[in-house]
């Protein structure tokens, strides 16, 4: 799909607002499509080799989860004969 430019300034404004909601550690809704929001991943600094404990951190990562109406939209069903 090639988006004009209306479309293209469109698109970058909901990021713009996406993007600084998340910042804000606020999670956005949109009906019908998905929720973006903060998760967090504990991490690992290294690998504990011969008994050797590796510092643990949790850093903040942007997820999304699709609501049902979005993942019903895309889901199809293909059967192979």
């Amino acid at each position: 799909m090639i988006l004009n430019r209306k479309q293209r300034n469109q698109l970058r404004e909901a990021v713009e607002i996406i993007r600084s909601a998340l910042v804000a550690n606020t999670p956005v809704r949109i009906p019908g499509f998905g929720k973006f929001y903060i998760g967090t991943v504990t991490c690992r600094e290294s690998l504990p080799d011969a008994g050797e404990d590796g510092q643990q951190f949790v850093q903040t990562v942007p997820r999304f989860r699709a609501y049902a109406a979005l993942k019903t939209a895309v889901r199809r069903r293909k059967f192979i004969t």
